[in-house]
């Protein structure tokens, strides 16, 4: 048996429609009925109304589509079976009581529907003391199979395109006869074909059929009917190119024709795959020589959760007036509202945009404050290479412990980044070291530039949070090296400088990671090495002191997270039990602080 969210199986559609009426209230549900019916229904007063209705479990059809310029009323029966004729009956009655022009009771070809609503359509033109004209109007648009039985096409998604052509004649004032005119005429312009993914299955019951995991079936109906052929899955352009061969031939389609596009999703497909079928059906149809004029996608008659799509074409060259009539508006909340340009009717595929240039360069930003003196650019080259090299060896460690915390990768992700900072500086490998050593490499004259370079390398070579967490730490430790930052134009103070930079990137990483100190983050370390470091400065201790200071508080602020409880990040979801290693991301900061305060301390006795 299948899982579904639902109370008692005996009243999924009852609580279905209650939920829908409850959601819309400009939709009623008839008392000790499953009639649903627009509160606004008196206005249909001298218009022609129309009706529609058939199995549930295709939802929204057909009460998500009540509303000005298309259904009065919509009767719901069971689960994949037709409404009983009393159903019918009781929606056409509470329509004729507003006294509309005539009632078209619009009926997707299926035996049962054609059945019962027939009963009912008969039986109230016998009881019908009012005169009003009543019509059915039965339609199928099915492609996939050849018909030569009695039976038809089976009514799909399609009949969606006539539904609302015909609502919107009503709306306008059009005669019963001219209504149903137009959907005998558009009815020959429409084909609709469908693939399925995976079965459905009925509350209380399991899957309507099988289908193997790598199995598609092309002209499956929506009730689970057998369809044209199983073949194995393939490209959604594939599988698009194959039902429109089909739509194409079947319309008599040829180069120049106006079509509209209507690709229904048939319950379970996701909606990254609703579009980039639209999409593939849309460059499809281009690449013939067919203009597609309207584009529409959507929940709109689904077969329960089932995965799959249904497209359908119709055809309006020379009939402006459906083109018309399906963009008049309407409030029915199912029908599918794309976003159009202002001024331009037809749909059309826009160019993509030019993207503005998002990379650092020495050329398009102010340097800031620079660096005269040669030795220290040598130096902090040397403490780049510290940092890579004592980070990567301690790789394996840091993944050991991200293993119990995380996804495994703390290490590796820092080594990709790592390794990417020596290759930008150093060798050269990669296209991006060769654009950036044309254009000035890692500028270490400018601390700012530098800064901004680390963390575009961070970002787009270490990836993940950590290389989103570093980028955010680089970048707003640049802000420490802008101009105004120089209170006396003759000196500088870089170590107070350096400082703030710190803290700009800790500030950062707490703004938009959401960490505090003790939530067992790379904060841990960070914090108190800040810390330290200022209250060094501030009580001029002295260089070497100030160093030893740093990188002591990081290597004991990244120990006690090994007694945190982790409140942030991927660690937060794990057991505590679990947690019997330093925060990996706090331990990598305390590497890397650690080798800075190695080589600016210089060789110890």
């Amino acid at each position: 048996m299948s899982k579904k969210l639902i109370n008692e199986v005996d009243r999924v559609v009852e609580d279905m429609l209650e939920g829908l009426v409850a959601s819309n209230p400009g939709l009623r549900l008839v008392r000790d009925s499953n009639v649903v019916i627009s509160a606004r229904a008196n206005e249909v007063k001298g218009k022609v109304a129309i009706i529609s209705g058939g199995g549930s479990g295709h939802e929204p059809f057909a009460a998500g589509f009540i509303g000005q310029g298309m259904l009065t009323a919509a009767c719901p029966g069971p689960i994949f079976t037709s409404p009983p004729s009393k159903l019918s009956r009781t929606a056409i009655r509470l329509v004729a009581q507003h006294q509309p022009a005539g009632i078209i009771v619009f009926v997707y070809n299926y035996t049962g529907d054609r059945l019962t609503f027939g009963i009912a359509v008969e039986k109230e033109k016998v009881e019908n003391a009012s005169g009003i004209p009543i019509e059915m109007y039965v339609n199928g648009d099915d492609l996939a199979l050849d018909y030569a039985s009695k039976a038809g096409r089976r009514g799909l998604a399609g009949n969606h395109l006539l539904m609302k052509i015909a609502g919107g004649m009503a709306e306008d004032g059009k005669s019963i006869q001219d209504v149903m005119n137009a959907l005998k005429e558009s009815s020959k312009n429409l084909g609709t074909m469908g693939v399925a993914l995976t079965p459905c299955s009925i509350p209380g019951q399991g899957p309507l059929f099988d289908l193997a995991s790598d199995e598609i079936e092309l002209g499956l109906g929506v009730h689970g009917e057998a369809g044209v052929r199983r073949t194995k899955i393939r490209s959604s352009s594939e599988v698009v190119a194959t039902i429109l061969n089909r739509i194409v031939s079947g319309l008599d389609l040829v180069k120049g024709d106006e079509v509209i596009l209507l690709l229904n999703n048939l319950g379970g497909t996701p909606k990254m795959e609703e579009l980039i079928t639209i999409r593939d059906a849309i460059l499809n149809l281009e690449i013939r020589g067919m203009k597609v004029v309207r584009a529409l996608s959507g929940q709109m008659m689904t077969s329960l959760e089932m995965a799959g799509i249904q497209i359908s074409v119709l055809k309006v060259t020379n009939h402006p007036e459906w083109l018309r009539y399906l963009d008049a508006p309407t409030d029915a909340p199912a029908w599918p509202r794309p976003l159009m340009m202002p001024g331009i009717k037809n749909r059309f595929t826009p160019d993509r945009l030019p993207s503005p240039a998002l990379t650092t360069t020495l050329e398009n930003i102010d340097p800031g404050l620079g660096i005269t003196d040669p030795e220290v650019t040598k130096k902090i080259r040397v403490v780049l290479e510290a940092v890579c090299k004592d980070l990567l060896a301690k790789e394996r460690t840091l993944n050991s412990y991200d293993s119990r915390s995380g996804d495994g990768d703390c290490g590796a992700a820092i080594a990709r980044g790592i390794g990417g900072m020596r290759r930008k500086e150093i060798q050269g490998v990669s296209k991006e070291v060769s654009r950036r050593l044309e254009s000035g490499s890692l500028d270490l004259k400018h601390p700012k530039v530098l800064s901004l370079h680390l963390a575009d390398i961070a970002e787009n070579t270490m990836g993940g949070s950590s290389g989103g967490l570093y980028s955010l730490f680089f970048t707003a430790a640049s802000h420490a090296f802008h101009l105004d930052k120089l209170q006396d134009k003759k000196t500088l103070d870089w170590p107070s400088l350096w400082c703030l930079a710190l803290q700009y990137g800790l500030t950062a990483i707490q703004k938009y990671g959401g960490a505090e100190p003790g939530d067992r983050t790379m904060l841990d370390a960070l914090v108190p090495a800040h810390k330290a470091l200022s209250e060094a400065l501030y009580k001029q201790a002295g260089r070497n002191a100030a160093l030893q200071e740093l990188r002591a508080a990081a290597e004991k602020g990244a120990e006690e997270t090994r007694r945190m409880e982790a409140k942030a990040g991927r660690a937060s979801y794990v057991s505590k039990e679990e947690l019997v290693n330093p925060d990996p991301g706090a331990t990598a900061v305390s590497i890397w602080i650690g080798a800075v305060s190695r080589v600016l301390l210089g060789p110890t006795d």
